[in-house]
């Protein structure tokens, strides 16, 4: 993007970050009422001016042009400007499946979170023929049972009337949400090249996060407490 008023946009982004940390570190503010309520008046200035400059770039984006690629974005409207970088993330994560559930699906899961992920963890390794991994109601647990494994179709009702465990199927158009074909080749790969040499599984978390896949921290840790028990 090229900012028309990038500059001054640049001087006040510095202007707060200077302030914080004079906070962090000036231990006189601590001492002294008279500095403290000049300095947050300051700061709460810098601040509100940081966020109407920043409130602009997305309420008037037509003023400024915006790039993909070398290419100029036709960017006229705020409406326009949310459709050009939906095509543009979805270009640049394009393999990344959805996971239509917020208690797993970000970096930093609740302790909430992870306790369903655990009972979920249990269903699997007791319950595999039953539907809903025999999961009672509507507790956390089921919700991301629903999300990670049957809306991927990792769990389903097989041919015997019982409901088992498979892996993604490859068949599955590449424009399906729910894909998740394409992490699943790349994490078979990473393992059939720990047979000649040792790899850490940081490796893999970091490529896994990072484009065109983008997972989420949270539901990497949870994919491997369900794999291991898988």
């Amino acid at each position: 993007m090229l900012c028309l008023n990038s500059d001054q946009l640049r001087e006040t982004t510095a202007e707060v970050l200077a302030l914080e940390e004079i906070q962090k570190t000036a231990q006189e503010l601590n001492s002294d009422p008279v500095a403290q309520r000049e300095f947050k008046d300051r700061y709460n200035a810098a601040v509100a001016k940081e966020e109407e400059l920043l409130d602009r770039l997305t309420s008037e984006p037509q003023i400024n042009r915006w790039y993909w690629k070398t290419k100029i974005l036709a960017v006229k409207s705020k409406r326009s400007l949310q459709e050009e970088l939906s095509r543009v993330l979805n270009a640049v994560y394009c393999k990344s499946p959805v996971f239509k559930n917020e208690l797993i699906n970000r970096d930093k899961p609740s302790s909430q979170a992870n306790a369903a992920k655990n009972k979920l963890a249990i269903a699997m390794f007791n319950n595999e023929v039953e539907a809903d991994l025999g999961i009672d109601k509507f507790p956390p647990e089921k919700a991301i049972y629903r999300a990670c494994l049957r809306e991927t179709k990792m769990h389903v009702l097989g041919v015997d009337g019982d409901w088992v465990f498979q892996g993604p199927k490859s068949a599955r158009k590449s424009d399906d949400p729910c894909n998740i074909y394409p992490v699943w080749q790349r994490i078979d790969a990473f393992l059939d090249g720990t047979e000649q040499q040792a790899k850490s599984l940081i490796e893999l978390n970091l490529e896994l996060m990072a484009p065109p896949y983008g997972i989420k921290g949270g539901m990497l840790r949870m994919a491997l407490t369900l794999g291991l028990t898988y």
